[in-house]
């Protein structure tokens, strides 16, 4: 999936489309990131992912969830996927922000799915598109 920035973008998009069919209301913006929790949420049952969930049908899926936690990101902040860092093979892109902070949202959301006790997508990107001056990585549960 991640081999190019369009490759990226086309993923996020995906993911868009395929939670507002859902009902889930995001827009591309940290406030509704929440949503995107939920939906990850509404994969799994008892620790195990849902074989009839969108994920449990195309584990590709959750990278486009990534791929849109990501985009959401380099909205708000204004940073740029690293086409350097773009990793089909590893399925892998990162982000960097204009602090030159790198990111992989991709990663966190492989690793959220693995690990229920992560902070969500919403707490990492509060974090990360908050801009300096912000509190400490452990008010937003990252870090």
């Amino acid at each position: 999936m991640a081999g190019t920035v369009t490759e990226v973008q086309v993923a996020a998009g995906w993911a868009f489309a395929a939670m507002v069919s859902s009902g889930y209301g995001v827009d591309f913006t940290v406030d509704t990131l929440s949503e995107a929790d939920r939906f990850l949420g509404d994969q799994v049952r008892n620790g195990r992912v849902r074989r009839r969930s969108a994920v449990g049908r195309n584990p590709e899926r959750l990278l486009a969830v990534g791929a849109y936690l990501g985009e959401v990101i380099r909205r708000r902040t204004g940073g740029t996927w690293d086409q350097d860092e773009l990793d089909r093979a590893e399925q892998e892109a990162s982000l960097l922000l204009g602090n030159g902070e790198r990111l992989r949202p991709i990663r966190y959301v492989r690793q959220l799915f693995d690990d229920e006790a992560r902070p969500g997508m919403a707490a990492y990107a509060a974090y990360y598109a908050s801009g300096p001056g912000l509190e400490s990585p452990a008010a937003h549960g990252v870090g």
